[in-house]
């Protein structure tokens, strides 16, 4: 995919705007809050005045030079942002200034104004809130075309979501709902089931008081279920994958609670597959999807099958609490940075 690098002290029109750099790996601890001069867009390229970004893992490990790219420094995170379109490209014809859009870059939404890839901009509907564009694209866009496409979920089957009260855990709860299927949510604490609970899945399974294979097996008469959506990994990996019906799919999204093996023979003797889901793919080799996709799930939105729960707002200059935060696993849904 064509990704390009932000070079965030550009040619300036001689405005200064505030953001959150990295110039060194580590924890979030590492980032500063600068005055440098506002980017100018190439003649490919839009600049957004930012209104609300999101919060995501991946920044976590993009700051420590861990993530499968490394921006130059210096950096900032985020990678989804919502605002209003200030400059285009003069090869940019499909966008207007002043537009309300959402946009998936390759880092530094933690700042006043952003560069962004028009391939990856989309027009909001009139009904969205920033809080609510900034934390779309990555959440949304990654679980419905893991469960979607990968999973190749059907109404009626079965959905078993790890993690279910996080950012990305939720959006898999409502995107099995709205798609037709039972949906089994399962998290670690009461407190998390009872935020789950507002998003009307069909079970609730504390996988701390309970043991969640048990509890499938209990609940869907021994069969188990033909997908499990896991953005966690971990110690209750074994028993999402014992949790699989024959020919199940079990959707790798993430590795938060550590790197699990996966014995083979536990594959081969009921007809499961492993499937590695990344957004990535997309990205790079199937963007159509990735258009198809966010219509449907702005489709959703307007009727009220989807919506995203902020947990917490915070300001660009306390970026590194609202970072910690999602380190600490303690976050629930998404968290917001307000600009």
């Amino acid at each position: 995919m064509y990704y390009y690098t932000i070079n965030l002290i550009n040619i300036s029109n001689g405005e200064i705007m505030k953001a959150i750099l990295c110039n060194k790996w580590g924890d979030p601890e590492v980032l500063e809050l600068k005055e440098i001069s506002n980017p100018q867009p190439n003649e490919n390229e839009i600049l957004i005045k930012i209104k609300a970004v999101a919060v995501n893992y991946a920044d976590l490990v993009m700051l420590k030079g861990q993530y499968q790219t490394k921006p130059e420094f210096p950096f900032g995170p985020g990678l989804e942002c919502a605002g209003e379109i200030v400059s285009l490209g003069k090869n940019v014809t499909q966008f207007m200034i002043n537009q309300r859009v959402l946009a998936k870059i390759p880092h530094s939404g933690f700042a006043e104004y952003t560069l962004a890839n028009p391939e990856f901009v989309y027009e909001i509907p009139n009904n969205m809130s920033w809080e609510h564009a900034a934390s779309f694209f990555v959440a949304y866009v990654s679980s419905y075309t893991a469960i979607k496409y990968q999973g190749d979920l059907k109404p009626g089957q079965k959905l078993l979501v790890l993690g279910a009260s996080g950012g990305t855990g939720l959006t898999a709860v409502e995107i099995g709902k709205a798609i037709g299927a039972q949906v089994y949510a399962a998290a670690s604490s009461q407190a998390k089931i009872d935020i789950i609970e507002n998003y009307n899945p069909d079970y609730t399974i504390n996988y701390k008081d309970k043991n969640l294979k048990e509890e499938i097996k209990n609940l869907t008469d021994n069969k188990g279920v033909d997908v499990v959506f896991d953005p966690v990994g971990g110690e209750f990996f074994d028993q999402a994958l014992s949790s699989l019906d024959w020919g199940g799919k079990y959707l790798i999204f993430g590795f938060v609670g550590g790197i699990p093996q996966i014995p083979s023979n536990r594959l081969l003797v009921k007809h499961r597959s492993a499937i590695g889901c990344s957004l990535r793919f997309y990205e790079n080799h199937d963007k159509e999807k990735i258009h198809s996709s966010v219509k449907k799930l702005f489709e959703w939105y307007d009727s009220g099958l989807i919506k995203p729960f902020i947990s917490e707002q915070f300001e660009l200059k306390d970026a590194q609490k609202a970072l910690n935060i999602l380190k600490s696993r303690k976050a629930t849904g998404r968290i917001i940075i307000s600009v």
